[in-house]
């Protein structure tokens, strides 16, 4: 579902401690976490409780053991993947990471048991892809103890994302607050409602940002209309990753990169922090959306068999063959 996310968790355990991967295949967000001391496992299992993992990525000497594994099935029932303990061997896990990521963050070389779970999912991703799985570029290292802990019970009785008696959307307090305009918004709000933040500084910067978007009704407004039926480009680049993206699925992402200059202009009159570094942040990738633009008709089929994806004038060979084949009829006559 477009509000939803699926994700796919590899741990690792030692001495006690564990490590633990997470990724979202289908908008290529990958991250990872460490988590050590008296209570690792309880806050490894709060943690999972959130994520809600469909497939864990085990070895196979923690695979076999039925009481952890039981506990993890026991949130729901996922499927679980055993592979070769070596795949979760510090030396593999950084070689595999090292051959596709521009770089292995300092945080993560810092978290042993992290960057092996992280390895050893990017190992078992790629070997069971069609795809080189181009969309996954980075890694992001994060620490539970930069957010509040909200175990399973305390998530269902505030009934943050569902409703304690039905069991629906509806009528919680995402439900009440999700007036976003976009799946990818949606996500976000998700992750921000069951993810409360600890820092002081993020806290007041977030904040801020709130305080300016409430102030401003006409910067408010103007976002809201440029976000309101904007492409959910996570997705969408997950689609090109795998290399399973048809022609509109391109053209849905170059008209939602068209969108980005606008965003920026509107995004420029911001006077919070955290805005202003969005706004800095925002690549138009121009020269991606006007290769699309230049290649591919504004509406062309689903299917790649069916032809007239490509605009004329881009490929002189194409336009050759297509003259041919218009007036192969008169030709077969002469």
């Amino acid at each position: 579902p477009d509000k939803e996310e699926n994700f796919l968790a590899a741990i690792v355990r030692e001495d006690g401690g564990y490590g633990l991967a997470v990724m979202e295949l289908s908008t290529g967000d990958f991250s990872a976490t460490q988590v050590e001391g008296a209570n690792a496992l309880d806050s490894l299992l709060e943690e999972l409780e959130r994520l809600r993992p469909s497939e864990y990525v085990l070895p196979s000497s923690l695979a076999s053991d039925e009481s952890f594994t039981s506990r993890l099935t026991g949130i729901r029932k996922a499927r679980l993947s055993p592979q070769e303990d070596r795949a979760f061997s510090f030396l593999s896990a950084k070689e595999v990471l090292l051959s596709h990521l521009p770089s292995i963050p300092k945080e993560l070389e810092a978290l042993p048991l992290a960057l092996r779970a992280a390895g050893a999912l990017l190992c078992y991703l790629k070997e069971n892809q069609l795809s080189d799985l181009e969309h996954i570029r980075a890694i992001k290292v994060y620490n539970l103890s930069a957010y509040m802990n909200l175990d399973a019970v305390t998530c269902r009785n505030l009934e943050l994302l569902k409703t304690l008696r039905e069991g629906e959307t509806r009528g919680s307090l995402f439900w009440v607050l999700d007036h976003t305009c976009t799946a990818m918004g949606a996500r976000l709000l998700k992750r921000w409602i069951t993810r409360p933040l600890l820092d002081p500084e993020a806290i007041r910067a977030r904040l801020e940002a709130v305080e300016n978007l409430v102030q401003d009704h006409f910067l408010r407004s103007d976002l809201r209309t440029l976000l309101d039926g904007l492409y959910d480009v996570e997705r969408l680049v997950g689609r090109v990753g795998f290399g399973s993206a048809n022609a509109r699925d391109l053209v849905a992402l170059r008209r939602s990169l068209e969108r980005i200059p606008p965003i920026k202009e509107v995004l420029g009159k911001a006077q919070a922090s955290l805005l202003q570094e969005l706004n800095q942040a925002l690549d138009p990738l121009q020269d991606v959306a006007n290769l699309i633009r230049s290649a591919l008709v504004d509406n062309p089929p689903i299917l790649v068999r069916e032809g007239g994806l490509i605009r004329p004038g881009y490929s002189k060979e194409l336009d050759s063959l297509r003259r041919e084949v218009a007036s192969g009829k008169a030709w077969l006559a002469e």
